[in-house]
């Protein structure tokens, strides 16, 4: 221990002659830099997402280990379907893979083989003070992220195309792409991604939020757990969708795009404003029939049954006799109950409620889950004053899948009849 001084004086004295000091310090910087490589260091590049998160950081707990199941490696997710809408969130012990999962790779990265991303796209990503391997899903969100956080819509294309890669008739990734056009600059091939056919009703309205959740399953593989389209996607390529074509010739698509996004928004009174100068332009084809048949399940939606008859027998005018438009007609037809006689059967009756009102005199009712015979009349309103079996001003004008439509006659005063109150329907059903 004596010898300790004089060993550490001679080490200082030799470390303080010219040119040994430096070559010294070079040695260590280059030794941490090989201890930091070796922890941290991964082929490709890296991306922090820790400000994608939207909950507070969940405390990392250990999977247990379980071998021979494959599920393990995935971090107990839940069996997917094959198709394109998302799967059950995973446990929050998808985020602590075992050691051998980062190494070697699931089965289904196995199975991928040495496909790569793009080399401007980053291969790992830390998080929660970890780094580990995107999935193909992962880059969907990753490409979300570009879209949304980044405006780089090419990296964002390029990340789509990577999973596309893979599942190249992905709904939700294909719907992303063509958003995509509409930012950069070719809304019409956009519009004519979103043509619908004339058996087609309103698209699905869009309701997943955008962001990356401890549950969203950025490791997988697998096509069940692509995540819808978030609304923000839609919302932006609304936005960027220029006030006008510029060209003439190019008016009718481009209104038709806007109602489009619209519809999938659920803003109906909206959509419906942008697609009437299509329907009602004659040289527009085929926008124009396209339109007449997304304003007349508009107006279904919107409680307005026999203007969507109307635009039926407008696309019908502009389209021929499509079978598909002939059979919408005919069940719409069947469905307005003006045309009804009495039923055959037992007399019946059946309590329902109003879902909602319009200003012009219209409420929705609910479905009643008697199989009713011909035409069905609104007994007794909840407080209208009136006692069961007094003549009540209420009649029903539509009977369809989704709610029936219940109207009073031009000229009534406009009773104040809000959603929740019950309606007594009486009509004849068969035994």
């Amino acid at each position: 221990m004596q010898a300790m001084p004089a060993v550490r004086t001679r080490f200082l004295a030799w470390l303080s002659r010219p040119g040994v000091g430096l070559a010294f310090l070079s040695l260590a910087l280059l030794t941490l830099l090989c201890l930091v490589g070796d922890a941290f260091g991964q082929e490709g590049e890296w991306i922090d997402l820790e400000a994608l998160r939207e909950t507070e950081p969940v405390p990392e707990t250990a999977v247990p280990e379980r071998a021979g199941d494959p599920a393990a490696l995935e971090g107990d997710a839940s069996p997917t379907s094959a198709g394109d809408v998302a799967s059950e969130p995973l446990a929050d012990g998808w985020m602590d893979l075992p050691a051998e999962a980062l190494a070697g790779g699931t089965p289904e990265r196995q199975e991928r083989g040495s496909v790569k991303p793009p080399a401007s796209l980053p291969r790992r990503f830390h998080w929660q003070g970890r780094t580990r391997e995107l999935g193909l899903v992962g880059y969907v969100y990753l490409g979300d992220y570009y879209f949304v956080e980044e405006h780089a819509y090419d990296l964002a294309e390029k990340a789509y195309r990577h999973a596309l890669a893979q599942w190249p008739d992905c709904g939700p990734i294909l719907m992303r792409l063509d958003l995509l056009e509409v930012l950069g600059g070719d809304w019409l091939l956009c519009a004519e991604a979103v043509q619908a056919g004339l058996d087609e009703g309103l698209p699905p309205q869009v309701r997943h939020e955008y962001g990356i959740t401890p549950d969203s399953p950025l490791l997988s593989d697998q096509r069940g757990d692509v995540p819808p389209v978030p609304t923000m996607l839609f919302l932006l390529a609304l936005e960027g969708l220029p006030p006008s074509s510029e060209q003439p010739e190019l008016d009718a698509p481009h209104a038709f795009l806007r109602g489009r996004l619209l519809s999938y928004l659920g803003a109906y009174e909206e959509a419906l404003a942008a697609l009437a100068p299509v329907a009602l332009d004659d040289g527009a084809e085929p926008w124009h029939f396209q339109a007449a048949s997304q304003r007349a399940s508009l107006h279904l939606a919107v409680w307005q049954p026999e203007l969507a008859y109307v635009n039926l027998q407008r696309a019908r005018g502009l389209a021929g006799d499509h079978p598909a438009l002939l059979a919408r007609i005919e069940e719409l037809r069947g469905a307005l109950t003006l045309e009804l006689e009495g039923g055959e059967g037992f007399l019946t009756q059946e309590v329902v409620r109003i879902l909602g009102r319009r200003d012009q005199g219209r409420w929705a009712l609910s479905c009643p889950s008697t199989a009713f015979l011909g035409r069905v009349e609104v007994a007794h309103i909840e407080g209208d004053g009136l006692a069961p079996g007094e003549a009540t001003p209420g009649h029903l004008l539509y009977r369809g899948r989704d709610y029936w439509l219940m109207t009073l006659p031009l000229g009534n005063p406009r009773p104040d009849w809000e959603p929740g109150r019950k309606v007594t329907l009486l009509g004849f059903a068969s035994r």
